[in-house]
């Protein structure tokens, strides 16, 4: 079987091109409901080879806890998250369109952010995901261990936007079974 260039680009081309109008169509439908939004970028870097964000968010159960709601027919996390200021909050719809270097960051709620509200955002996403030189050194660290691990883009451990998240749903996983730490998370949000 002959190999095509061009057929794997325009192929490439079209999942972009979905992705696009998938989020696209998320933005019109909430713009249809009233509800302003923007879309910010968060470049991937280092990651961009290694990065897979449904491999990241749901490599273990703390996407099902709240405020986390993983959205699987169009592979997109969503979940509050602060602003500079550190009381407001915007809910954020996070994606990763195929074979882009960068997440988008479609922002609920309002139609402008300030540069230093953005930065905010897009550095508790960093850290959920694990998106930073540091991380990536670590995973190709991981990868050259465990070949298997890196075949399915395996190594990511998916956290909460600050510490004190993660601290908190430790705690309610080790007083009671999982069903019920799910129900004390709910009941925290």
């Amino acid at each position: 079987m002959e190999h095509n260039p061009m057929r794997t680009k325009d192929k490439k081309e079209e999942e972009m091109g979905q992705h696009v109008k998938d989020v696209i169509k998320e933005k019109e439908k909430n713009e249809e409901e009233a509800v302003p939004s923007m879309v910010i970028y968060l470049p991937l870097e280092d990651s961009a080879l290694s990065f897979n964000l449904e491999k990241a968010v749901c490599n273990h159960g703390f996407f099902m806890m709240t405020p986390n709601q993983w959205i699987p027919s169009i592979k997109t996390l969503q979940r509050p998250l602060y602003l500079a200021d550190s009381t407001t909050s915007v809910v954020v719809q996070i994606s990763h369109p195929k074979k882009n270097d960068h997440l988008h960051v479609l922002v609920l709620g309002t139609n402008f952010l300030s540069p230093q509200d953005q930065k905010v955002l897009l550095t508790q996403i960093a850290r959920m995901l694990k998106i930073s030189k540091k991380d990536e050194r670590k995973m190709q660290k991981f990868h050259e261990i465990h070949s298997k691990a890196k075949k399915k883009r395996f190594g990511r451990l998916f956290r909460s936007p600050t510490l004190f998240e993660d601290m908190v749903k430790t705690i309610l996983l080790c007083t009671g079974g999982w069903a019920r730490s799910l129900d004390m998370s709910k009941a925290f949000c």
